[in-house]
Formats: structure tokens, C-alpha cells, sequence
């Protein structure tokens, strides 16, 4: 079924170039299968994370599908394929991923953030999402390895969100997996931040031009900065080595 999806590589990681709609078909397709998915978001930063990271990049290429979150991926699936895509924006499109997943009945265990943030995160999304349901949480720092195995193990979710930001979480599940009853594992950020209401987003217009990374740049500096001002360029100059290849 994935087979059939349209891709194409950075680094050597096979990037699927799908929409919210594919990937709830796919999680229906594996939870119906009885396999494991395992699907995680890759960004441009993603992209410059594979090429310092070996672990985190095996990780990727070990993964049932990475798909494109934010402009810089979007562009590239534009540049790279030339195949008509959606832009996916991680934080925008999960409503409609919960949406689908309470109609199918589908019940979810949260991992990352802190406990605080994820405790305004469950009470938030819950107000929002009646019929949600959330069988356990855990926070992202005090982190034993076997005791959050059994705990998730104990709550037996279909779907487990993981939010501890890249590459963390990714080494995560990829060290932990099969160790793990759920059926679907999505890594999602910082998500749970912003269903907290802890995360300020970027105007509409911003938002809808593709330019939330310069807001983000401008008002976290410290964290945003070096990621964008000295990441594009470089994610820029893969883009273009890939494209170089593609043509040889």
C-alpha cells in the first residue's frame, strides 16, 4: 500500500509525499494488518540532523514512512519530484488525524513534554475533542526505560504520540519499539506544547505564506536562530547536491 505512494530522497531517506487523508488510510491499513507502524515527520532540520547524526538517520531509514512537515520539505518534494503536494503543517493537521482517529474508535497514550504541559495539553484537547480517548500519559524527562514500557504495555493504546523534539524521540521509538504493544507510533514535537496553549504561533498571513519559521526565529531567538538563519543554506545546498545527482 505504501509501495504505491509517490517519494523521493534526502540523504538517502525515502521521503513519502502523502496528506493527512493518506496517512489515516495508512493507520487503518496496519491497525487492521496487525503490524506496527511507525511514521515520523521530517523536516529541514530533519534533513540536517541525518548528516551530523548517524543514529538518528538509521532511524529514519529503518521507519514504515516519513512525510513532509513545513515549507522547506514542501518545497523540496516541489523541486526534487515535481509531483503536486499538499503542504502539511504538523500542528494543523492533527485535529483532523484525532477526528478520524475517534470516529474508527481509536484511543491514544501521550509521551514527552512535562508533566505540567501535558496535564493542560489531555485537559485541552479533551474540551475539544469529547470522544477522545487517552488511556495514559507520561513526561519526557524522567524517562526509565522499562518502567514507561510496562506502564504503555499496561494501557495497550492503538496509538502512541511521542514528543520529546528530534532526535530524541526518534532514537526513541527506534530503540524501543519492539518492546512496545502500541500499533502506531507518531512522533509529534512539540505538540503538546501548543495544545497546552503554551506556544505562541505566528499570524494567519505568516502561517498561510509559508513564513511561521521567521516568527518562530524572531521571537525565540535562542532556539530558532542558529536552526533557521544557518540551516536553510545548508538544507538549500543538500537540496541542490540532490538534485545534481538525480540529473547525472
Amino acid at each position: 500500500m505504501i509501495d504505491n505512494s509517490p517519494y523521493f530522497f534526502l540523504n538517502s531517506i525515502k521521503i513519502y509525499n502523502i496528506d493527512i487523508k493518506a496517512l489515516n488510510q495508512f493507520i487503518d491499513y496496519y491497525i487492521t494488518q496487525k503490524r506496527k507502524l511507525i511514521a515520523y515527520y521530517f523536516t529541514a532540520h530533519s534533513n540536517e540532523l541525518s548528516y551530523t547524526n548517524n543514529n538518528f538517520k538509521n532511524a529514519l531509514l529503518k521507519s514504515n514512512i516519513n512525510y513532509p512537515d513545513g515549507i522547506g520539505v514542501w518545497f523540496a518534494t516541489k523541486y526534487l519530484s515535481k509531483s503536486n503536494s499538499s503542504r502539511i503543517n504538523l500542528t494543523d493537521f492533527y485535529p483532523l488525524l484525532i477526528e478520524h482517529c475517534i470516529s474508527k474508535g481509536y484511543n491514544f497514550f501521550l509521551l514527552g513534554s512535562t508533566d505540567e504541559i501535558l496535564n493542560k495539553a489531555i485537559q485541552n484537547i479533551q474540551n475539544e475533542f469529547i470522544k477522545i480517548k487517552i488511556v495514559g500519559s507520561h513526561n519526557g524527562y524522567d524517562i526509565v526505560d522499562k518502567e514507561v514500557i510496562d506502564l504503555i504495555n499496561s494501557k495497550q493504546p492503538d496509538i502512541l504520540l511521542v514528543g520529546m523534539g528530534s532526535p530524541k524521540q526518534e532514537l526513541w521509538i527506534h530503540e524501543n519499539k519492539d518492546k512496545l504493544n502500541a500499533k502506531v507510533f507518531l512522533t509529534v514535537g512539540d505538540l503538546f506544547t501548543g495544545w497546552a496553549g503554551e506556544k505562541v504561533r505566528g499570524p494567519k498571513i505568516f502561517r498561510n505564506l509559508g513564513f511561521e519559521w521567521v516568527f518562530r526565529a524572531l521571537s525565540n531567538p535562542k532556539l530558532y536562530f542558529k536552526r533557521y538563519f544557518f540551516g536553510i543554506p545548508k538544507f538549500l545546498f543538500h537540496l541542490f547536491m540532490e538534485k545534481r545527482a538525480q540529473n547525472k
